[in-house]
């Protein structure tokens, strides 16, 4: 009997001091939302860039400080960070970075870098006359870095339409009246390029 109430004594002292250490269930700090938010989850950028990223913390609910990684560093990395925010810089070479920001309780959030050349999407011809309707034409896309697929929207559907194409490229038909009109083409991350096509 006596034994037992010194290894019970024990026991508690074993389980107080467990609590002491972990606090009550050691629990794993954690940030409420499990998910940091950036301020611009999705960005393109033209040839050498630099930019401060910014995460958002509208509950003050972020255990600083934050850690960046990039996918991949070629494209670009952080030089300088504090606080909600870090300063990444991009270079000259194309292709998607997936930026991720990670707190101490391990919430985590990610935003993607799109680097396009330093001319956004090089589009090709972009000039050229078509005479009559049904005349048509193509027009193509360099493919560096770009999200596909593709949109591409003629200013005024009187002159002309898409009719058809392929990833990096696209038919442009004359409807017929005469006129310039002017067709844009951009990627899922708002890189964009314009072109004029002269109806005679």
């Amino acid at each position: 009997m006596k034994r037992l109430g010194i290894v019970g004594l024990i026991g508690i002292v074993v389980v107080a001091v467990v609590m002491g250490i972990c606090g009550v269930g050691c629990d794993t700090v954690t940030d409420s939302s499990g998910a940091i938010s950036f301020t611009t989850p999705l960005m393109t950028v033209t040839g050498r860039y630099a930019v401060v990223i910014t995460v958002s913390d509208t509950n003050n609910n972020l255990y600083l400080p934050l850690i960046w990684s990039v996918s991949d560093s070629s494209l670009g990395d952080f030089t300088e960070q504090g606080g909600l925010t870090a300063l990444y810089m991009g270079g000259t070479e194309v292709g998607i970075n997936t930026i991720t920001a990670r707190d101490q309780g391990n919430a985590e959030g990610i935003m993607v870098v799109n680097h396009v050349p330093a001319d956004g999407i090089s589009l090709s011809p972009l000039t050229n006359t078509l005479d009559g309707a049904g005349a048509q034409m193509q027009f193509t896309v360099v493919p560096d870095g770009l999200a596909l697929p593709l949109v591409w929207t003629s200013g005024n559907e009187a002159f002309g339409v898409f009719v058809g194409g392929g990833q990096y490229d696209a038919v442009y038909a004359a409807v017929g009246p005469v006129g310039d009109n002017f067709i844009s083409v951009r990627d899922q991350m708002g890189a964009s390029a314009t072109a004029i096509v002269y109806h005679r």
